[in-house]
């Protein structure tokens, strides 16, 4: 067991206490036994140094899960959703995908008239309830995270596009609204922005236990 503080860097370059228990929540989100959990977890803790990156950290617990292949997959989810890039073309169609599973209808890069411009909407998806107007952002680096600009950028464009729909046929489409989607994370103001705009906001880890993670785990939906 490690005693004293230990220092590990993330993905973004920020230093933070190893903290064991983060360790153990990832490794029971991929319905590991108990018992390999526990291998897991003493193994890095007796082996964990100051300085060592997450991704480090990473590497070693997937290198004792991968003899067995379901924990093993659903430990690099993360890792297999980078590798649809390098850049967001391929994570607009997996979102897609995701979306027909959840029930919804769906089109990918649609040109959609706005008020005052066009728009080039990555996703389209349609239910009995709502029209989500989708902007996904990829990123290919670990630790990059969606800001408030991006929120921000997002909103205003479906902005636009609502204007168009209420002044040009309001009943043409039903509750209308914009969506952003990341393979990462959304900074904590961008979370605060979407959820005033009621904005669908779908990222890795958000919303809690209904991330994109948790979804894609739960509609056994995987890329590749």
């Amino acid at each position: 067991m490690t005693h004293l503080p230990i220092f590990v860097i993330k993905n973004s370059g920020k230093k933070e206490f190893f903290q064991p228990h983060k360790l153990k929540e990832s490794l029971q989100r991929t319905k590991a036994p108990p018992k390999l959990i526990k291998n897991v977890l003493d193994y890095i803790e007796k082996n964990v140094k100051n300085g060592m990156t997450t991704h480090d950290i990473y590497k070693k617990a997937f290198s004792l899960l991968k003899e067995h292949p379901e924990p093993a997959k659903h430990y690099s989810l993360k890792r297999t959703i980078m590798d649809l890039g390098p850049d967001g073309h391929n994570f607009e169609q997996f979102v897609a995908k995701l979306f027909t599973k959840l029930g919804y209808h769906t089109k990918t890069n649609q040109i959609v008239q706005g008020h005052c411009v066009t728009h080039e909407v990555d996703v389209v998806a349609t239910n009995a309830e709502e029209t989500l107007f989708i902007e996904c952002k990829f990123h290919n680096l670990p630790g990059t995270k969606s800001d408030v600009k991006t929120a921000l950028y997002v909103y205003s464009r479906g902005e636009d596009i609502k204007d168009y729909l209420k002044l040009t046929n309001p009943d043409s489409i039903t509750n209308p609204r914009v969506g952003l989607i990341t393979n990462t994370s959304l900074t904590e103001d961008a979370i605060k922005y979407g959820l005033c705009k009621n904005m669908y906001l779908l990222a890795w880890n958000f919303p809690p236990n209904k991330g994109l993670e948790t979804l894609m785990t739960r509609h056994n939906l995987y890329p590749g």
